[in-house]
């Protein structure tokens, strides 16, 4: 097992988290995630049963690489997917800290069932890629962060929108109830590819990073998990978990990054086991670690 003490102050990388000393993020953190979106009810998806978004920006000004930038400067992006389908700020509290060191959180509805719910948050990150300068959104820095079920659903889209570039992918099967999920997933994506027109020169479904917390790696009802198709185009990966966890075993976790990173390359993961702790809560809710996550983001979105 991986874990990881890290004293406050300190990152795994040595670089800063822009905008702050830690009391200062925290106050803009306690004063942003309590504000309304900016944006509400932005309709992402076209279909009968339209989905939409509440985009929330940051009080400050963006910041990139060369420090702060003006008021027309397009924000990095947190795409924030609860674990119950809901766009509302209490399921996304965790996400909405993102605004405290200069990011834009989008906050989704979605379909509870798996498949239909990679389709929605795709959708949202094509529809985000394509129209997000008009709300102040930089669409060549897109993150998707989901908690739980959220986790898994923002793991499988963010392998999903590589996927869906055209890219030959070899996947590795162990079994035959594998094989059947790959097939699945196959004819699944095939039919977004047709609906998108994804191609190699396209990156309107890839994002630039996944974050997933505690996230599962199997759903009941869902015809894919993230491990079947990991290419050396799936985007930086930060995953953590609790080694108590009572619903997701570390081990897979661990399988899951290790598989990442000897496709990807070590750099472009970083997977965090928090001791004595659960499914959430506990140390998942500790400062001193959630903000490595940011710390993560901010090496592998910049410019």
């Amino acid at each position: 097992a991986i874990i990881l003490f890290l004293k406050p102050g300190k990152s795994l990388y040595g670089y800063d988290v822009p905008m702050l000393t830690a009391d200062v993020a925290d106050s803009r953190i306690c004063m942003q995630t309590d504000s309304s979106p900016t944006f509400s009810n932005i309709l992402f998806t076209s279909d009968s049963g339209g989905k939409r978004a509440d985009i929330y920006l940051p009080a400050e000004f963006a910041i990139t690489k060369y420090g702060r930038g003006n008021a027309s400067t397009p924000y990095p992006v947190i795409i924030a997917i609860s674990d119950n389908g809901s766009k509302e700020a209490s399921g996304i509290t965790a996400m909405l800290s993102a605004l405290g060191y200069g990011y834009a959180v989008v906050a989704l509805e979605y379909d509870r069932s798996p498949d239909s719910a990679v389709r929605d948050i795709i959708s949202a990150v094509k529809f985000f890629k394509e129209n997000g300068r008009k709300y102040r959104l930089n669409p060549l820095k897109i993150a998707l962060w989901g908690n739980s079920y959220g986790g898994y659903l923002a793991a499988v889209a963010g392998c999903a929108g590589t996927y869906l570039q055209g890219f030959n992918t070899e996947m590795e099967f162990y079994n035959s109830d594998q094989m059947a999920q790959a097939q699945s997933l196959e004819q699944h994506l095939q039919q977004l590819v047709t609906e998108y027109g994804a191609d190699n020169a396209n990156n309107s479904t890839k994002v630039q990073a996944v974050v997933d917390l505690y996230g599962y790696f199997e759903h009941n009802g869902g015809t894919v998990t993230p491990n079947l198709f990991i290419t050396p185009q799936t985007p930086p990966f930060f995953l953590m978990y609790g080694e108590n966890d009572q619903f997701v075993p570390y081990r897979q976790a661990e399988e899951f990054a290790s598989k990442l990173k000897g496709t990807i390359g070590s750099q472009f993961v970083e997977y965090l086991l928090l001791p004595s702790t659960g499914h959430g809560g506990g140390l998942f809710d500790s400062p001193e670690f959630s903000r490595q996550i940011f710390v993560f983001l901010n090496r592998v979105m910049s410019d």
